[in-house]
């Protein structure tokens, strides 16, 4: 069902019906849904799926994507909040700065952040696994431990970013292209 909020919040709902699976030839592969939305670019967006993955491009708009088990992709010039419980996020900037702070966390998977090239950013990440930059970044890790945690002033420092995932590598790429 697709819901107008009294707010002008759109809820757009998508389950597969129990009663059908019972129908399903189980030779038959798995199938997928995909659903497409075009929203206004400046419409504060907001994504949560339980068993899928999240793309989002172009919004100039903050957005709060939440997954499950699916990866998110996400290219914008808005802010970012990004959960995703068992899936890799790749995250590109189309711009050097961004309303609210950025918070990106997977569990198990990995992190992949693009700023553009002389963006202005202070981040903090933490990770047990692999850390690749195109950054001067600070890591710290104790002693006997493999969580690593780490901080970065991009361009001088500038909006808070937050990169978490518990076994994934954290990738943060300078990328050369014009701001739009």
């Amino acid at each position: 069902p697709v819901v107008l909020h009294r707010d002008g919040t759109l809820r757009v709902e998508m389950r597969f019906d129990d009663r059908l699976e019972a129908a399903v030839d189980p030779s038959w592969p798995p199938r997928r849904i995909d659903l497409g939305i075009y929203v206004p670019e400046s419409l504060a967006s907001s994504i949560r799926t339980a068993d899928g993955s999240i793309e989002l491009e172009g919004l100039m708009a903050n957005a709060e994507l939440e997954t499950v088990a699916g990866d998110i992709d996400f290219e914008g010039r808005g802010g970012l909040v990004a959960l995703s419980q068992s899936g890799n996020v790749r995250a590109q900037f189309r711009r050097s700065g961004w309303a609210q702070p950025v918070s990106i966390e997977s569990r198990t998977g990995n992190i992949r952040v693009e700023l553009l090239e002389g963006a202005k950013a202070s981040l903090t990440f933490e990770t047990r696994a692999a850390i690749t930059t195109d950054f001067s970044v600070e890591i710290e890790r104790a002693r006997g431990s493999v969580l690593k945690r780490g901080r970065a002033e991009i361009g001088g420092g500038g909006q808070s970013m937050s990169l978490v995932t518990n076994r994934g590598a954290i990738r943060l790429i300078a990328v050369i292209v014009p701001e739009e």
